[in-house]
């Protein structure tokens, strides 16, 4: 793991090789049904989250040549910053590949069971080895 990639303000997963997060409106075509509420995420998402569930924000994370990496980040922002502690997800990532995710072009990456440990450990963790990133290709 390169060190200068650890640096970001938040962590846990990198997708590689992004040449820009673009985040869209909710209208036509991008709210598509069968993106949105297809039945085979739902059917995972059901099952952590229940079928009381809000989506919230719609983005693409695409690798183009010439693209830089994304530092390690959450994905999302501490629910609860003052507590000074990790509390439990609140919201779930679904990744739907619009070009392959390979060593290539940048396969997506994460850092496994660093969701309930703070920032600061999370990272020295992954530095350190303890922790590696595993990489998730995906089609």
């Amino acid at each position: 793991v390169e060190s200068d990639r650890l640096s970001s303000e938040t962590f846990f997963q990198s997708t590689n090789l992004i040449k820009s997060i673009e985040f869209f409106k909710f209208r036509p075509s991008w709210t598509d049904i069968s993106i949105i509420d297809n039945e085979a995420s739902m059917t995972i998402i059901s099952e952590p989250v229940g079928a009381d569930r809000v989506f919230c924000q719609l983005a693409t994370d695409t690798p183009c040549k010439g693209s830089q990496y994304q530092d390690l980040h959450r994905g999302t922002q501490s629910l609860f910053p003052e507590w000074g502690q990790e509390t439990p997800p609140y919201q779930l990532t679904v990744n739907f590949p619009l070009v392959d995710c390979n060593p290539e072009n940048g396969p997506f990456e994460m850092a496994l069971s660093t969701h309930l440990l703070p920032k600061e450990e999370a990272l020295r963790r992954i530095e350190s080895g303890e922790i590696s990133l595993q990489q998730v290709l995906m089609k």
